[in-house]
């Protein structure tokens, strides 16, 4: 009696497997499996979960059959389910920026886009109102840079094939429309935005957010102003402009790489403070960034309401097919070219100043021009890192507090003396002495150029009367496009 059970077991795993139909001959509809969910089409396009309950129904509705067959054989929509986990199987499910929704192959796997950007559809005609703001808020030398930029921007989501951009960096005063400015570029470019400060900054190592959003938005966020957080934020600006490939990582999952196709957004105030959060503009990361100052206008609408603000979005969003027919339709002036890029970077010389005055070298170049130069009557200065290093920090420098934060090791001081040596060898030379560094050091031409030594020399000029004068004779002011 007590064998009774286990024999039964026996009896039945010998039993014949139950019948399966043949499938082979069947399409597998668009219906896919990422090892917990199953996802059918929505009838408006994209992608929905489902559990295998929800998605046998599915099938039954596209006329599937529901019923065993002969000798309680599998249903055919059952046989489906399995062939589904086997053969439609994907590694990622989600939105992707740039991306409409599909199945696609990326790095040798297959992923289930789910929703796709809104991007605005072009229609001729005139955009006085937007014109209007974006000239106010940019004036004409950074229109055209922006419009260079957003024609990139639009032809890279149009071929769905990535390439290198600069990120673009807004800084103006409280209330100049910053914001405003970032919700039209996002509106233009498929309407979805993420903010990715958190992971940028490390505090989280889960980005699976950001890779839905064609626009990565950082407002006003408070960042970390030590040199080193900032040259740390400026890989990671690197990485976002430059490399293809990103780590998309999520909880309780699998992390793997996708290739987004990001436009990230900077904006601040312009406040010295609030400016420190980004990386100063050396080589390393100078063409990755286009830094446009934002000026304080008066609107071409009344916002002092919410009902007023409204209005105001809803008149830009009537604009907007019109803007985009434009940007799309624009060439991109030959003297704002990049191959790398599509358009050349732009830095607003103001703000390239005030970010000039935070370089850690530039602080020690003031401190040698007080202490080295100001206090005596020499023309050079000859030494290793150390021995510069010694006198700033010794007991009678002028300077020795903030000499003893700046340079925590004669390598910190040799490498803010190499810089030097790149931007201003007419200042800072070496050469090698037995093995070792040694540094020559010259007093400054004057003493005015002593304080105003700026290793981020303007880039070559633009020609910016030419090419406006150029638009003009190709026809740039019709439909709304007078550069004035």
């Amino acid at each position: 009696m007590n064998n009774q059970p286990i024999l039964g077991k026996i009896e039945e795993a010998l039993a014949p497997s139950v019948p399966v139909p043949d499938t082979g001959d069947l399409e597998l509809p668009q219906v896919y499996y990422d090892g917990h969910r199953f996802h059918i089409p929505k009838r408006d396009g994209g992608f929905v979960p489902t559990d295998r309950r929800g998605t046998r129904d599915y099938l039954i509705s596209l006329g599937f059959s529901g019923r065993r067959g002969e000798g309680k054989g599998q249903a055919v929509a059952d046989a489906l389910l399995v062939r589904i986990q086997t053969e439609h199987h994907v590694a990622y499910v989600g939105a992707l920026a740039g991306y409409h929704a599909g199945l696609r192959v990326m790095n040798g796997r297959q992923i289930l886009v789910t929703d796709s950007p809104k991007f605005v559809k072009p229609q001729p005609g005139d955009f006085p109102l937007l014109l209007a703001v974006l000239t106010n808020l940019l004036g004409n030398e950074q229109l055209l840079y922006l419009y260079s930029w957003l024609k990139v921007a639009l032809d890279t989501f149009s071929s769905g094939h990535w390439q290198p951009h600069q990120v673009l960096a807004l800084f103006g005063p409280v209330g100049a429309g910053k914001n405003l400015l970032r919700q039209i570029i996002t509106a233009i470019l498929g309407g979805r935005v993420a903010r990715p400060h958190n992971f940028m900054s490390g505090r989280t190592a889960f980005n699976l957010d950001v890779f839905g959003a064609e626009t990565l938005a950082i407002e006003d966020e408070q960042g970390k102003t030590d040199i080193r957080s900032r040259r740390e934020f400026a890989q990671r600006i690197k990485d976002i402009a430059v490399n293809q490939d990103q780590r998309c990582e999520a909880k309780h999952c699998d992390a793997g790489m996708l290739v987004p196709l990001w436009r990230m957004i900077i904006s601040g105030n312009d406040d010295p403070e609030r400016l420190l959060v980004m990386p100063p503009l050396d080589d390393d990361v100078a063409d990755k960034i286009m830094l446009f100052k934002v000026t304080k206008h008066r609107m071409p609408m009344s916002t002092s309401s919410p009902s007023e603000r409204a209005a105001f979005w809803a008149a830009i969003e009537k604009e907007l097919p019109m803007l985009v027919h434009f940007i799309t339709s624009w060439n991109v002036p030959a003297d704002l070219r990049s191959d790398r890029y599509g358009v050349t970077h732009y830095h607003n010389p103001e703000l390239a100043k005030q970010l000039a005055k935070s370089l850690p070298e530039l602080s020690l170049l003031e401190m040698i021009n007080v202490e080295l130069f100001g206090r005596s009557d020499r023309a050079l200065w000859t030494g290793s890192a150390m021995e510069l290093e010694g006198l700033l920090q010794g007991q009678d420098s002028c300077c020795r507090v903030q000499a003893t934060k700046l340079l925590t090791s004669s390598q910190t001081t040799g490498r803010y003396l190499g810089r030097l040596a790149k931007d201003m060898p007419e200042r800072v030379t070496s050469k090698e002495r037995t093995g070792q560094t040694i540094w020559i050091i010259r007093r400054a031409a004057d003493e005015a150029s002593a304080l105003a030594d700026n290793p981020l020399r303007p880039g070559p000029s633009r020609h910016l009367k030419q090419i406006m004068d150029k638009l003009k004779d190709e026809g740039a002011s019709k439909h709304g496009r007078k550069l004035r």
